[in-house]
């Protein structure tokens, strides 16, 4: 298994949602969203000794319109210093949800 991370479809009104998984003796620590312009979402994985593979989805703070301008959403894994995996789906006017 290696690290994966996928976008779900958008749906209109709702939060991006992003599946997520890791391989063994890895696990999530971390995630960042980009605040300001809902462009990004980073998954940070560090090394556990042990720990099984796994996967999850996390639900982001950026909605998905169904108007406005269309930009780019992508999801970057990160392990160390090194980007393991990404994905990137098209939204319309993606804003932070408060």
């Amino acid at each position: 298994m290696t690290f994966e991370l996928k976008i779900q479809d958008p749906v209109v009104g709702e939060k991006l949602k992003v599946d997520f998984s890791w391989p063994a003796n890895f696990k999530k620590t971390a995630h960042k969203e980009d605040a300001d312009g809902a462009r990004y979402v980073i998954i940070f994985f560090d090394p556990e000794t042990g720990n099984p593979a796994g996967s999850d989805v996390l639900e982001t703070n950026i909605v998905h319109y169904g108007s406005g301008t269309e930009h780019s959403v992508t999801a970057i894994g990160v392990q160390g210093n090194k980007v393991v995996h990404q994905d990137r789906k098209m939204v319309r006017d993606a804003q932070p949800h408060a």
